[in-house]
């Protein structure tokens, strides 16, 4: 391993090929579409291998080399043979005689991911770590984990409420947060919030069931106890879930700028007044996440995008019949965004991952949409956690953000605060120089407060 890493080193330090911004020719795209019409699951398969391997030049060996294996599993879940996928990483050298051989790690990517955005984490998380197994998770209906089955359409899907306030009103609160903006007052009719509400607690349930149950299987079937448990943003929305239904299998869970934290006037929860004339309700919004007044990003959110979701129309669906276009216009994006700070080691390796997230979205999921049957338009939880959390059982929690995350990192704060006001052991971080998806962005600072809380070397 050592040798492998002096040429990665000296493949940094030499090569003068800048990656390009742009993304990949159209003619590049074109051919991908058509690969993906044709058989998308064997092109996903293709370049989740590539990925792996950039990362990990021992994966896929069966007896592993120089201590460490990397395999690709994929384990059947019930009877009808759907079957979830997943990376195991494993520090194959010898715990001391003393040392207590650590749980493993379960990871799980948000929406609109999968496992291999983990890929630079993998090795690093292991690495130091004897006896350490590090699994990561496609969830249910995303990358190469069965697709079905479909999620029935409720009525009360179709239920949405209505925010009403004056644009030219809006300040920026940029001391809060850099994306906070909010606007003198805002108004919602008390009769359409009692109507929206009905029935969303049980169809909440049955979304989240789809994953969380899919997960206590996936354990049973591997015959593990008890996890760390790590999610990323719609993953540490399910992780919370997941360590709520059962507490028993969840040792300590990591919060990766997780989704569906905070309060809004959208959340179910929300103990609203009956105004004593007529039925508007005019409120004056919060800048505090745990505050049922808290708008988070509806003051700057686009009108277009918030009327797709209405509409149950995901960026999934655009980006499909926009055909070889919206393939380049994916790697372009990708291409700019995900390599801020220069992580990616090569051309290759940047593209593979474009390709590798294309041919994730390429084909139709009932995932696409599940997150529009919890979350409101404005990307916020109509069952919030912090409504929940006070049952929460597990040792102890992290909840880590990225320094510009476009996430409100005060709700890890005051999720924090509220755990801690019920005894619970729970910790807050930031990694520097990241966004969202701060373990991509800045992999080796992230490893090292993630094995930093495990307890890991």
């Amino acid at each position: 391993m050592r040798a492998i890493s002096r040429v990665t080193t000296l493949f940094r330090c030499y090569s003068t090929i800048p990656i390009p911004k742009a993304g990949l020719p159209l003619g590049d795209c074109t051919i991908e579409w058509v690969k993906s019409l044709i058989s998308q699951e064997v092109m996903l398969q293709d370049q989740q291998d590539k990925l792996m391997k950039f990362a990990m030049p021992y994966y896929g060996q069966e007896k592993g080399v120089d201590g460490f294996k990397a395999v690709n599993e994929k384990i059947v879940i019930n009877g009808s043979g759907d079957s979830i996928n997943g990376i195991r990483v494993e520090n194959l050298k010898d715990q001391d005689s003393m040392g207590k051989k650590p749980l493993p790690l379960v990871m799980l990517h948000g929406y609109g991911a999968a496992l291999g955005l983990f890929f630079k984490n993998f090795h690093g998380l292991v690495k130091d770590q004897p006896g350490s197994t590090v699994y990561a998770l496609d969830l249910p209906g995303f990358g190469l984990s069965s697709r079905k089955p479909e999620l029935d359409v409720m009525d009360e899907t179709l239920k949405h409420l209505h925010i009403q306030f004056d644009s030219q009103t809006v300040e920026h609160y940029k001391h809060i947060h850099r994306s906070l903006r909010m606007p003198d007052m805002f108004s919602l009719d008390y009769n359409e919030f009692e109507n929206y509400r009905k029935g969303q607690k049980e169809l909440i349930e049955h979304v989240e069931s789809i994953y969380i149950d899919v997960l206590k299987r996936w354990l049973d079937a591997k015959l593990i106890d008890k996890i760390d448990l790590l999610g990323h943003s719609f993953g540490g929305y399910m992780s919370i879930a997941f360590a709520l239904k059962y507490p028993e299998r969840v040792n300590k869970l990591v919060l990766v700028s997780p989704g569906g934290i905070e309060r809004s006037p959208y959340a179910i929860t929300n103990k609203l007044r009956k105004p004593k004339e007529g039925t508007l309700v005019e409120l004056k919004p919060s800048g505090n996440p745990a505050d049922y007044r808290f708008l988070g990003r509806l003051p700057v959110m686009s009108p277009t995008f918030m009327k797709f979701w209405e509409e149950d129309i995901t960026m999934f669906d655009l980006l499909r019949l926009s055909g070889p276009i919206g393939t380049q216009k994916l790697t372009e994006y990708i291409f700019s965004k995900y390599n801020r700070n220069n992580q990616f080691n090569s051309y290759e390796e940047l593209k593979t991952m474009s390709l590798y997230m294309y041919h994730c979205f390429s084909k139709a999921s009932f995932s696409d949409r599940t997150i529009l049957k919890i979350f409101s338009p404005t990307v916020v939880a109509k069952y919030p956690m912090l409504d929940r959390i006070h049952e929460l059982k597990v040792k102890e929690s992290l909840w880590i953000y990225g320094e510009f995350d476009w996430m409100f990192n005060s709700c890890g704060e005051e999720a924090v605060k509220e755990l801690t006001g019920y005894g619970k052991s729970a910790k807050f971080d930031v990694v520097s120089r990241s966004g969202h998806n701060l373990y991509l962005d800045s992999p080796e600072e992230f490893n090292q407060k993630v094995k930093k809380f495990l307890q890991w070397k």
